[in-house]
């Protein structure tokens, strides 16, 4: 019902949210979503039930920052993870706050804006 509908996930939330995606494209049941934003996603250490069989139909930007230890292993790897658009924040933060410090970040903020706002 709501074509700007973006998922915003963080941490273990961005590895059920995108293997949930991913499951419903293979069941060729797609949820209304026109955008996902993973940040501090630990889905290079972890992995998704099934392995992506096609990118997703919308735009999927995974945000981290260097020094995060969730966030392992640095961009995601293209051909496990389809599509995915890995912005590295340039930001330095210490080792013990990164994790948790991506919600007031201005990039952040305009990645989640542009989505809803046009689906792009």
């Amino acid at each position: 019902r709501n074509p700007n509908c973006v998922v915003v996930a963080h941490s273990l939330g961005s590895v059920i949210a995108a293997d949930v995606l991913n499951e419903a494209i293979r069941a060729k049941d797609p949820l209304p979503v026109s955008g996902l934003v993973t940040i501090g996603s630990p889905l290079n250490i972890l992995k998704l039930r099934h392995p992506m069989i096609k990118k997703f139909p919308f735009k999927w930007y995974d945000i981290y920052h260097p020094s995060d230890p969730v966030h392992a292993k640095g961009d995601l790897t293209i051909r496990k993870f389809k599509g995915a658009i890995t912005r590295r924040l340039s930001r330095a933060e210490p080792y013990f706050v990164s994790h948790s410090s991506y919600w007031p970040s201005q990039i952040v903020a305009n990645i989640i804006n542009t989505l809803t706002q046009k689906g792009s």
